[in-house]
């Protein structure tokens, strides 16, 4: 197969695609985007991370879990790594968990959240399971609640791409980045293909937005203690720029003033860093 194109470039902490495209047999041609360069495959190996095909996509349901955390004004530094180091590991012990990301919440917001949670499961069976698990109840009991002064969970199902990188959220993209979360109370006067539409659109945002968005889901929100919220969406970002990039963008602003603003009674917005394992939170 010939090698047709292939572009780099970057702005602003921005990572912007590699395109390629291949001559098929028959005259046909594929096009491939890379979101990044160069991933770490043994030693000082260069390769092509984060294969996405132009062409359709085998997609997977899986379960978003997000909890935002109230916690107390008096929490000190080494209580607040304890918790986080804590909840991070759950992982570890209960295998149904695909991934974690967790942090400090970055500015202040009318809920008052202070730090932001999202695990990723298989199935609500699992999320269930891990619910009832006694790691689970050990490290919420001894490290969150003592310091919490309340909290919202929202867990969601969504679709992603059915592959490993996103799926897992793992590799050079998820390593390091910003949380972007928004929950909405949807009027109860919105008709049902309103909010199918408005979901639809929130979810073709990564395909318009694929300089600015590593990923994001979206979905009807099913847990009990959601504080009256009804719909989610996750959108995680390689940066701040890229945040503020995609805040700003016409595509996301026309969806969100068009489609979500309408039907909302009430949203919340928020943000929290996601650092790198072993990386100490920035004051």
């Amino acid at each position: 197969m010939a090698l047709m194109a292939s572009q780099y470039y970057s702005t602003a902490g921005i990572r912007r695609p590699i395109l390629r495209t291949d001559n098929l047999p028959g005259g046909r041609r594929r096009t491939y985007k890379f979101r990044h360069r160069v991933c770490r495959l043994g030693r000082n190996l260069e390769a092509f991370a984060g294969l996405d095909c132009a062409m359709n996509k085998p997609m997977r349901k899986v379960v978003d879990h997000l909890v935002l955390l109230k916690m107390k004004e008096d929490l000190t530094e080494e209580q607040e790594t304890t918790m986080l180091d804590n909840v991070y590991t759950l992982q570890y012990h209960f295998r149904g968990i695909l991934c974690v990301s967790l942090g400090r919440i970055l500015s202040e917001n009318q809920e008052r959240c202070t730090h932001g949670i999202l695990m990723r499961f298989a199935s609500k069976d699992l999320l269930l399971k891990y619910n009832e698990h006694p790691t689970h109840s050990k490290v919420a009991k001894e490290f969150v609640l003592p310091y919490c002064n309340g909290f919202i969970t929202a867990d969601f199902e969504a679709e992603v791409e059915d592959s490993l990188e996103p799926l897992f959220r793992r590799g050079e993209e998820f390593e390091s980045g910003i949380e972007h979360i928004i929950l909405l109370k949807v009027s109860e006067s919105a008709s049902a293909d309103r909010v199918q539409d408005m979901l639809q659109s929130l979810c073709k945002l990564p395909e318009m937005l694929p300089t600015v968005l590593v990923q994001l889901t979206a979905g009807v929100i099913f847990s009990a203690q959601n504080q009256g919220y009804t719909h989610a969406i996750v959108a995680r970002l390689p940066s701040e720029d890229a945040l503020e990039a995609f805040n700003k963008h016409e595509a996301y602003v026309s969806v969100f003033s068009e489609k979500v603003i309408p039907i909302c009674s009430q949203i919340l917005s928020t943000d929290y860093r996601v650092e790198a394992v072993g990386t100490t939170i920035q004051q």
